[in-house]
């Protein structure tokens, strides 16, 4: 089965993300704000049989399994709501937990498939971003049920409604549940 993954912006964190899953067999990589081109080219040259497409318009959004949403380009809210309304969301911005925040808000998706990279990472370059959302799109892809750092809606720390980094066990759905350390 092909898993639809969406890499969501024109930021060298979007560059790197879908560069890293290029190597994916299983995936066909729908890019919104860049030349697939070049990323089919590295997926022959590295034999493997993803398939990308790039730029694709909101309105091709259609079923995808996950959605990276990086820098340099608004994530079409509405087009996934409609489109991709089982996704999970992953963001992997230098701002994480507000521009999750603000997708939260927008798209009104239950909490456990809006899922921000760990802060650590958040805060570092722009490949750390994007290694840690591809490591994010293998946990939700292959089901790996592994404890990471994310940024999530917590109602532990800071009430209702507040985001914070904390550890996380990710999978097929998203968040399976939160570790307790």
């Amino acid at each position: 089965m092909r898993h639809r993954i969406v890499v969501i912006g024109t930021s060298e964190t979007a560059r790197a993300v879908a560069l890293l899953l290029v190597a994916r067999d299983d995936s066909h990589l729908l890019l919104t704000g860049e030349d697939g081109g070049a990323l089919q080219a590295a997926a022959v040259a590295l034999a493997a049989e993803a398939r990308v497409a790039g730029p694709v318009p909101a309105h091709e959004l259609t079923a995808a399994d996950v959605v990276v949403v990086c820098e340099g380009q608004p994530p079409p809210a509405e087009d996934l709501r409609i489109r991709c309304p089982d996704t999970v969301l992953i963001v992997a911005t230098a701002d994480v937990a507000a521009d999750a925040r603000a997708l939260q808000d927008e798209l009104r998706w239950p909490r456990q498939r809006v899922i921000g990279i760990g802060a650590g990472a958040a805060t570092g370059p722009s490949t750390r971003r994007a290694a840690a959302a591809a490591q994010l799109v293998d946990h939700v892809l292959a089901d790996r049920d592994r404890t990471v750092e994310v940024t999530v809606q917590t109602t532990a720390q800071g009430g209702e409604g507040s985001w914070g980094s904390v550890p996380a066990r990710i999978g097929a759905r998203g968040i399976q549940a939160f570790d307790e350390g």
